[in-house]
């Protein structure tokens, strides 16, 4: 098991002198085969190459974990505060069904 993930890390690794002798081109296509590259120079990581899908796949996680943040957030807030019933609030300020119907709402 250990062998795999290390010759799968070893096929993501890719030395800067690659390009260096012309092999953009095809380093371009094994990252979009694979999904990911780890460019390095001088033993060290320099930079990641990183496919679009698989760019746009963690955009959107990102965007997802962000969302639960606020999420999150928001209802540790609402335990916080003092709750109004839905009914009580219709009540309370007189709303008609129809009137709620047609009313233009935003949320974010």
């Amino acid at each position: 098991m250990i062998l795999d993930s290390v010759a799968s890390l070893l096929k993501q690794v890719v030395p800067v002198s690659r390009f260096n002798k012309g092999e953009a081109s095809k380093i371009f296509d094994e990252v979009k085969q694979e999904g990911v590259k780890v460019v390095i120079k001088n033993n060290a990581p320099i930079c990641v190459l990183i496919s679009i899908d698989k760019f746009l796949e963690l955009d959107e996680k990102m965007e997802d974990m962000q969302l639960l943040n606020e999420a999150l957030q928001r209802e540790k807030m609402a335990q916080d505060s003092p709750m109004i019933k839905y009914a009580d609030l219709i009540k309370e300020y007189n709303f008609k069904d129809e009137e709620l119907a047609a009313a233009d709402v935003e949320i974010e």
